[in-house]
């Protein structure tokens, strides 16, 4: 049975709210800075407990900064510094959840993989794609209900074939 814990991981896309966002990241009980989210991080004057990549984006005197974190360097290809970072929550199998910041922004090819990211994780670990006045979240055929106030703009982006989908 997985605790009420929950992670933050923070990219090195665009963040719009700088000014508040340490405080935001003060609500989790783990923040993990894949790669360059260090840079993020550092900008938000917020030290995460984890650093986490190939590290090729992510200056050294900013690795010297947060001698107190634990950083992991993982050189490997194959996954991106995203997928290393919801690999490392996943493993401790000790959080429910994890809401991800800095998914969006830069380069429309990282930002898809981001969200096309999200479907690998989705039966292992509640997730939250967060911006300042907007959120994601992946939704398979176990989800069954969504509510929202009158006004609230939904978006339905389907990434595959979907079919009983009903809004009211």
């Amino acid at each position: 049975m997985l605790s009420n814990k929950k992670a933050a991981i923070v990219l090195n896309g665009e963040i719009n709210y700088l000014d508040h966002f340490k405080d935001v990241l003060r609500c989790f009980d783990v923040v993990v800075a894949a790669d360059g989210g260090a840079e993020t991080c550092l900008k938000a004057k917020f030290f995460p407990d984890v650093i986490i990549g190939d590290l090729d984006s992510v200056r050294k005197e900013t690795l010297k900064k947060f001698s107190n974190s634990e950083i992991i360097e993982k050189p490997s290809q194959y996954k991106c510094d995203m997928e290393k970072a919801l690999d490392w929550v996943v493993d401790r199998s000790k959080y429910s959840s994890v809401s991800i910041y800095g998914a969006t922004g830069g380069r429309i090819d990282f930002t898809l993989s981001n969200f096309h990211l999200l479907w690998s994780y989705s039966d292992k670990i509640s997730i939250q794609v967060e911006g300042l006045d907007w959120f994601a979240i992946p939704l398979d055929n176990t989800f069954s209900k969504f509510s929202g106030e009158v006004g609230d703009r939904v978006s339905l982006i389907p990434f595959g074939v979907c079919s009983g989908i009903t809004i009211k």
